[in-house]
């Protein structure tokens, strides 16, 4: 981890206010001396050497990094031992000073800010959790700014890592602020992700760490990059429905653009389209009730109930696209049909509240439902 800090973040060296200055000539020569020490024939030699140049400022890197290309084999292993060190000394430095920098009247930047302001904010606690994303994965985040086609590859193999590693009770297991690097960096549009590691990415959410952070003190900024990541564009049926179901569960307040993308699409199955209802009714507009109007004609089923082992309760999308409409339009269900509609956990409804007996039954409540539809549809919105 340390080598490949001080990889990425040698190109991260001249960002902000805090850049690398010119080497006085005085301490250019103590450079210029000490790294031919790193050659010297005595070890003693060598070692003074290496120890004094880890010691010194983020201003010695250009002479370090010039010396990794040394005729010597031991001045060029030497020379990167110490840029690895004094690079992730100043990494170091340059995230305590960003987190401490909560007014931004230093100007600084670190890879991605741009964007996660943009999706998360810039107040303290959302530079805090970007600065905990930048030492859980400097590599990661450092590819998302430059867009490096290695982008699939980067993210495949740390993903398949965290995975295996919890899987087998691993150190390396997954953490919240990892998964929040790596979410923010798959939500870029700009990047093409492959489709193994968008069903990757898509596990993130579920893991222990991340579920359990979604519950902390990070809780809101995590879920506004979680947002990000599902209202991300894409035509995998799959990740659609999977992404809804996500919503629904964590409460997000993005939900209504994905449900109204979802539910514009022939492809997907019923219960899919019943989470979609389930996000449009809980996060849209009362005009966004028309969206659901092509659904009162379809007689899919959803679900069978047999409350008392004899009678058989049927649930149709019709049914569910129906109870979705009244609560969008803000009525009473009551006024339609009989009984209460009870929601559970997660804000989808309680199937079985939304059953009907029989076929009579449902055209009756449908009847109703049509009637006060056609008065009002064209109102909605401009009240």
């Amino acid at each position: 981890m340390l080598l490949a800090t001080a990889m990425c973040w040698w190109q991260f060296a001249a960002v902000g206010s805090a850049a690398v200055s010119d080497v006085p000539p005085a301490a250019a020569a103590e450079v210029k001396s000490l790294i031919a020490q790193l050659g010297d024939s005595a070890f003693a030699v060598r070692e003074a050497a290496t120890t004094r140049l880890a010691e010194m400022e983020a201003s010695v890197r250009p002479a370090l990094q010039e010396a990794t290309k040394s005729r010597d084999a031991e001045v060029r292993s030497r020379a990167r031992r110490i840029l690895a060190i004094v690079n992730e000394r100043y990494f170091q430095q340059r995230l305590a000073a960003f987190a401490a920098d909560v007014e931004n009247q230093q100007g600084l930047d670190l890879p991605g800010w741009s964007r996660y302001q943009r999706i998360v904010g810039k107040d303290r606690k959302a530079r805090e959790l970007f600065v905990e994303m930048h030492r859980a994965e400097p590599r990661i985040l450092e590819a998302t700014e430059s867009k490096l086609a290695s982008i699939n590859e980067l993210l495949a193999d740390r993903l398949g890592e965290m995975f295996q590693a919890a899987q087998f009770g691993g150190s390396a297991n997954l953490s919240g602020s990892s998964a929040a690097a790596l979410l923010f960096v798959a939500s870029d549009a700009q990047l093409k992700l492959s489709a193994d590691v968008t069903n990757l990415v898509a596990m993130l959410a579920y893991q222990p760490a991340f579920y359990a952070a979604l519950n902390g003190t990070r809780a809101e900024e995590l879920k506004k990059l979680l947002e990000a990541w599902v209202l991300r564009e894409t035509d995998d049926p799959t990740l659609l429905a999977q992404n809804v179901t996500l919503a629904l569960n964590q409460n997000l307040t993005a939900g209504r653009g994905l449900a109204q993308a979802v539910l514009k699409k022939d492809d997907l199955p019923a219960h899919a389209m019943q989470q979609a209802m389930s996000l449009l009714a809980r996060s849209g507009e009362k005009q966004d009730a028309g969206q659901l109007e092509r659904f009162l004609k379809d007689d899919t089923v959803l679900a069978h109930f047999n409350p008392n082992s004899v009678d058989r309760d049927v649930l149709k999308v019709s049914d569910y696209a129906m109870a979705m409409m009244i609560q969008l339009t803000r009525n009473d269900p009551r006024d339609f049909r009989e009984g209460p509609l009870r929601w559970n956990q997660g804000w989808n409804a309680d199937l079985q509240t939304l059953a009907f007996r029989s076929d009579e039954d449902r055209q009756a409540a449908l009847k109703k439902w049509t009637a006060w539809w056609s008065a009002h549809k064209d109102k909605l919105g401009k009240d």
